[in-house]
């Protein structure tokens, strides 16, 4: 079902890059909920699920799946089938109690996503993503290291275009300039190996984008993300949410509008000929020093990314952008460490 390719293809920054790390960086993932325009519904809080309901597929001997309920899925008329909350590969460890999946990482990073075999019909075309974070725990605020987590969509397609909306742990250099404790937000579209570089947008922080946000306390921080997508796949939006139920506290962070027609972001559906995104959540660990900064002291603005435009993401604590700049679409900052 999910091959190892589609690990990188949501991101294409940090999280696909080895890194070292001294403590296990762990999250609970509340729920999640996905809808779209032809009225299928998969929204789940884990309730009712155990240890015990964990197991590994026949067509993945690494990985883990847990079944998500009949009743936590609404189809569209004529379609039926089965929906699958599964990792990817053993570089995590996932457990399930009292109504929260629990993930540690064990090596450098991995996803959970949703699967199915289904009898599904046309693909979305307009649809949301998002799920809650809770319970962090592993993160010391090292200089230098980040703990990342990330609402994304991905494929093993060519031809897919993925968007996410990422949160990091971290503390060190941002440009340059010291960060402490600071959850850092950002946002972007990364296209998979056969469709244009163009197509690649960041809203981050070392192109003047993203949001910064000091001397938070992990441990006593809920997040929500959520990415949706709108107009016929080529607009996204991203959002966040802390420390809220309440629908009216998110906040939008950025949007952009893939220009070229050709390359959509659909969401799940079946269609032999275009590129299907599974949602999902992708979790990472690593060190990077300052991530605006290469190895040879140069920083990141020769790299592509442009700047955002009107800088309403960065440190002022302005939340939304519009972003028509290229850029490498994915989790922490673009890497020039690669």
């Amino acid at each position: 079902m999910i091959y190892s390719r589609f690990v990188c293809i949501g991101l294409t920054l940090l999280l696909c890059l080895a890194g070292t790390h001294a403590l296990a960086f762990s999250v609970d993932i509340d729920s999640f909920d996905y809808t779209d325009n032809l009225n299928r519904t998969i929204a789940w809080d884990f309730s009712g699920a155990t240890t015990n309901d964990l197991y590994t597929p026949a067509w993945n001997s690494e990985g883990v799946t847990l079944e998500i309920p009949d009743g936590n899925v609404t189809l569209s008329n004529e379609e039926h089938g089965d929906f699958y909350w599964e990792t990817n590969n053993g570089d995590l460890a996932v457990d399930v109690a009292n109504s929260l999946y629990s993930v540690e990482v064990l090596g450098d990073d991995g996803f959970v996503s949703i699967g199915w075999g289904a009898d599904l019909i046309a693909p979305a075309t307009v649809w949301e993503w998002e799920a809650r974070f809770t319970n962090f725990t592993g993160v010391d605020f090292t200089p230098g290291r980040f703990y990342s987590f990330q609402v994304a969509a991905g494929s093993w397609d060519l031809k897919e275009v993925a968007p996410s909306v990422c949160g990091v742990w971290y503390d060190g250099e941002i440009n340059g300039v010291q960060k402490e404790s600071a959850l850092v937000l950002q946002t972007g579209i990364a296209p998979a190996d056969d469709a244009p570089s163009s197509l690649s947008w960041d809203f981050e922080p070392c192109s003047g984008g993203g949001l910064i946000l000091e001397n938070m306390d992990p441990a006593t921080t809920t997040i929500d993300l959520k990415i949706s997508i709108s107009n016929d796949a080529r607009t996204l939006t991203s959002y966040y949410r802390i420390n809220s139920d309440n629908a009216n506290d998110w906040v939008q962070l950025a949007a952009h509008t893939i220009e070229d027609s050709d390359y959509k972001m659909y969401g799940i559906g079946f269609d032999a000929f275009l590129a299907l995104l599974h949602p999902a959540i992708f979790l990472g660990i690593g060190d990077v020093g300052d991530p605006c900064v290469d190895d040879s002291g140069d920083d990141s603005g020769d790299n592509p990314g442009g700047d955002s435009g009107d800088d309403s993401g960065g440190d002022s604590g302005s939340s939304s952008s519009e972003d028509e700049g290229e850029g490498s679409g994915g989790c922490f900052i673009k890497s020039v460490k690669r």
